[in-house]
């Protein structure tokens, strides 16, 4: 089974979202690549399919990856088409140029992977087409505030990302919208998936809710919901 070095790279920085979810099963099969993950804290969750048009000669193959940012950094220096095969416990990733051997866990070892989906992950709407401008802005506010916690609110067809407390520093970015009025704050792991976001996502949320972002990239689909800060803002549930 062969594809590009690039698009597997980008597949696995996605739906590991960087590495940050250190665990995840590669499901090979005809109908493409995907991926259903949970982060450790249970608070995430990740979804990813990638086309079966971007592999030649696609077959049955699971390969469950102990360390992503290691895979990553393995990968990252094929250039071209790479080959994958699997023998017994060992992944081999190859073309004319270069070879890595990768030790696979065993699948029980993998305890972040959903075989299905929580209820509640059927239960979005169409969500609202958004860019990707404003969400990165709103991350990097929360790093120049020090802060772990960033405010989602749509009033009145305005969307706002606001960063900070009311009678501190803050600032908020906010763009038109068609959606229902709600709001949420979320923690840190908005700014790990807004990292890896490139291209403009849907956007999916209501009140007490996880968001899900949706984004469509080079035959690629991928899911990224989180859960929304409850109460106190401590923490994430």
């Amino acid at each position: 089974m062969k594809i590009e070095a690039k698009i597997l790279k980008t597949f696995i920085e996605k739906v590991s979202v960087n590495g940050t979810l250190p665990s995840i099963v590669l499901r090979f099969s005809k109908e493409g690549i995907d991926v259903k993950t949970r982060s450790v804290d249970n608070i995430a969750i990740v979804t990813g399919h990638l086309e079966n048009d971007v592999l030649k000669n696609p077959e049955d193959m699971v390969l469950p990856i102990k360390d992503t940012k290691l895979l990553l950094t393995m990968i990252k220096d094929f250039e071209g088409e790479i080959e994958i095969k699997k023998v017994d416990n060992i992944v081999k990733f190859f073309n004319e140029k270069r070879q890595i051997d990768v030790v696979l866990a065993s699948e029980d070892f993998i305890e972040t992977e959903l075989k299905e989906l929580p209820s509640f992950a059927t239960k979005f709407d169409g969500g609202i087409l958004i860019e990707t401008a404003v969400m990165k802005k709103a991350s990097n506010n929360m790093t120049s505030l020090k802060t772990s916690k960033v405010c989602i609110e749509v009033k009145d067809k305005v969307m706002t990302f606001g960063v900070g407390d009311k009678n501190f520093d803050s600032i908020q970015e906010k763009i038109k919208v068609d959606y229902a009025d709600c709001k949420n704050h979320y923690g840190e792991t908005f700014c790990q998936f807004v990292n890896v976001i490139d291209k403009n996502v849907t956007f999916t949320m209501k009140n007490d809710f996880p968001f899900q972002l949706s984004e469509k990239n080079e035959g690629m689909l991928i899911k990224y919901i989180l859960a929304p800060i409850i109460d106190d803002g401590k923490k994430e549930e």
